[in-house]
């Protein structure tokens, strides 16, 4: 995030959009999707292309490797 001055003099944070970079063919699979769900999943990467973090999301647990 950026820091950015409004015309009255306050500081806020000007949110930077992360770059998307889709693995395999799961663009093509997002696209096959009907409209509604393309709708939810564009709505969900932009908010964490944004910094956000979903409402559905679960974070990863780590993977043991042997």
């Amino acid at each position: 995030m950026r820091l950015s001055e409004s015309g009255g003099g306050e500081k806020f944070e000007t949110p930077v959009l992360r770059p998307l970079i889709w693995i395999g063919n799961a663009r093509r699979n997002v696209q096959a999707f009907p409209k509604e769900a393309r709708k939810i999943v564009g709505d969900e990467l932009q908010l964490i292309q944004f910094g956000g973090m979903p409402k559905d999301a679960k974070p990863f647990k780590l993977i043991k490797q042997r």
